[in-house]
C-alpha cells in the first residue's frame, strides 16, 4: 500500500470524527436550548449546518446520541465547578458558600452546560437508559464537588461532614436551586442561591 493511499484514509477517518463532533456538538445545544423532547433530527441538522443524512450515518436514533450528550454535559459540569471554586480566592465556609453560589448562579443562567445536565437529569427521572448512562457521571461530579468543597475547608481547619458523600448533597442542592429557578420568577434566583448556602453551613462540622 502506497504512501498517498494511507494518508488518504487516514484524511477519510479524520473527516469522519470531525463531523460527527460537530454532530453531537450541535446537538449537545439543541439539548440546552430545547430539552431532551426538543433533540430532533430536524434541530441538530439545522444547528449543525448539514444534511439530516448525513447525521443518519453517524445516529440511527435520537438514543444514540445519549452517552456522547452525557459525557459532553457532564464535562462541562466539572468545569463549572473548578472554575467556579478556582475563582472563590476565600477560605473555609465563606469560600464554600461563595463558589457554590457562583455554581447556582451559573447554572441558572444562561449557561449551556447547566441547562443541558438539567435536561438529562429531568429525563433521567422517568428513563431508565438516561438514569443508567448519567449515574456513574453524576457519582464523579459528586466526588469532584465533595473534594473542592473539603479542600477548602480544610484550609481553614474546618471539615465536610460527611466526607466525600456531602458532595452528592451540595451538587442536588446547585442542580434542585437551579431547576427551580429556572421554573420560577428571575428574581427568585437569589433565594435559591441562599438555599445552598445555608446547607453549605449545616455541612460543615469543626475538624
Amino acid at each position: 500500500m502506497t504512501a498517498s493511499r494511507i494518508r488518504k484514509r487516514r484524511t477519510q477517518t479524520e473527516r469522519k470524527e470531525s463531523t460527527r463532533a460537530k454532530l453531537e456538538s450541535a446537538a449537545f445545544e439543541v439539548l440546552a436550548e430545547r430539552g431532551f423532547e426538543g433533540l430532533t433530527v430536524d434541530a441538530i441538522a439545522q444547528q449543525s449546518g448539514m444534511s439530516r443524512g448525513a447525521l443518519g450515518m453517524h445516529f440511527a436514533t435520537k438514543d444514540e446520541l445519549l452517552e456522547p450528550l452525557v459525557v459532553m454535559s457532564c464535562a462541562r459540569a466539572q468545569d463549572a465547578i473548578d472554575q467556579c471554586f478556582a475563582t472563590e480566592k476565600a477560605v473555609g465556609l465563606a469560600g464554600l458558600k461563595g463558589a457554590m453560589a457562583a455554581l447556582v448562579q451559573r447554572w441558572c443562567g444562561d449557561d449551556s452546560a447547566g441547562r443541558a445536565l438539567n435536561a438529562l437529569l429531568a429525563r433521567a427521572h422517568h428513563d431508565e437508559t438516561t438514569r443508567g448512562a448519567l449515574g456513574p457521571r453524576i457519582e464523579e461530579l459528586e466526588a469532584v464537588l465533595g473534594m473542592r468543597a473539603a479542600a477548602m475547608l480544610s484550609a481553614a481547619g474546618l471539615g465536610l461532614r460527611g466526607g466525600l458523600t456531602a458532595g452528592r448533597l451540595l451538587l442536588i442542592a446547585a442542580v434542585s436551586a437551579s431547576v427551580r429557578a429556572g421554573l420560577e420568577a428571575t428574581e427568585q434566583t437569589a433565594s435559591a442561591s441562599e438555599v445552598v448556602q445555608l446547607l453549605a453551613t449545616s455541612l460543615v462540622t469543626m475538624s
